[in-house]
């Protein structure tokens, strides 16, 4: 009896190392689904390492790309390209379709994070293409919805209505939770954008409740930081004051840049209301900085605009110095223009250059 139990759990000396990585793999994919992106980053790297020793080429690849999804979502977009390149090289003659449309997936996000909009279209639709010919509903519905995510940053309402609506479709058919969540959450930023933002908070917080369920931290920052967002555009600025400070502490816990810049920018625009200026531009100026090293050229023109809205607005005594500030507001307001015109993104050019006719006014009267 005893013997035939050991038989039963014993595994073969040949099977070892694709078991290991296998475990390494599947516990990567876990953390990673749970917002834990330094322990999920440390197990892929584990099958990396497993994978070379082994010489097992495929899944090297699939850890290299695996790798750089991770680190793109912990904002290290220089190192995630460098593993991005290694698992295209290993993929591509190997036309591993499947995980080639993840690579194609994760290139369009990070070039959509640097504001190189139409570059990353052309990956988005590379994924697409690849998705229908594996016949993988879930690939195909990653690549709408990270394509429907890039058009709302463009400014293409209608564009990225259509598609994170099929996006949305295919993932409840492959009950997808985590898929679901994030394209709610892509759904409820355009529906804001779209002066809908009561039917925005609705998929706010169907996100917020999945990502409670499946225990995503990253992903649970995310939807306090949008949800914030809302309540600020509904003039509850006491919940979104709060609802961005709890996105803040979890998104600085997790060190996911991305967040703490943008929760930093909300907040800066939260003191310029309150009149505490000093310290807007402070958290402000901190923002900039985490945007500017990381390349979020796409969320750069919004911390220039706060910026020059404080400087607008913070009038000294004197006359010199009220100068300065006027200087000061136009230099942040013609760098917001300048990006916003750089990337094309229709909205935040209006926003500028009202922000400089307003200057141009305080010129006059000055």
């Amino acid at each position: 009896m005893v013997s035939k139990m050991q038989n039963r759990f014993t595994i073969n000396a040949e099977n070892m190392p694709p078991f290991v990585m296998s475990i390494c793999f599947k516990k990567g994919d876990i953390f990673l689904g749970l917002g834990d992106y330094k322990l999920a980053e440390s197990n892929y790297l584990m099958t990396l390492k497993l994978a070379k020793l082994f010489k097992n080429v495929k899944r090297e690849g699939i850890a290299y790309n695996q790798i750089a999804r991770t680190l793109y979502l912990e904002s290290n977009y220089g190192k995630a390209q460098k593993y991005l390149k290694k698992a295209f090289e290993i993929l591509s003659p190997i036309k591993d379709t499947k995980y080639l449309v993840k690579c194609w997936v994760t290139t369009g996000c990070m070039l959509r994070m640097q504001g190189r909009y139409n570059k990353a279209i052309e990956c988005h639709e590379k994924a697409l293409r690849l998705s229908k010919k594996t016949g993988e509903k879930i690939d195909t519905a990653n690549a709408l919805n990270t394509m429907g995510h890039t058009y709302w940053l463009m400014g293409e309402y209608d564009e990225a209505l259509q598609h994170l609506s099929k996006a949305l479709g295919y993932y409840k058919k492959t009950e997808s939770v985590e898929g679901e969540a994030t394209c709610l959450n892509n759904l409820g930023l355009l529906y804001l954008d779209m002066g809908k933002p009561r039917r925005a908070l609705a998929c706010h917080k169907r996100a917020y409740k999945l990502r409670r369920r499946m225990g995503s931290k990253g992903g649970l920052a995310a939807s306090l930081l949008n949800i914030g967002n809302i309540e600020y555009t509904l003039k509850h600025f006491e919940s979104a004051t709060n609802y961005w400070k709890d996105a803040l502490v979890l998104s600085e816990e997790l060190e996911i840049k991305d967040i703490v810049a943008m929760c930093q920018s909300n907040l800066g625009e939260v003191y310029y209301r309150i009149k505490e200026y000093d310290k807007a531009i402070s958290i402000l100026n901190e923002s900039l900085k985490t945007k500017t090293e990381l390349n979020l050229v796409a969320y750069l023109p919004s911390t220039y605009k706060n910026l020059a809205r404080v400087y607008l607005t913070k009038y000294s005594d004197g006359q010199e110095q009220k100068r300065l500030f006027i200087d000061k507001a136009k230099h942040f307001a013609v760098k917001s223009l300048e990006i916003s015109r750089e990337i094309g993104h229709k909205g935040n050019i209006t926003d500028s250059k009202k922000i400089l006719l307003m200057i141009k006014k305080a010129r006059k009267s000055n």
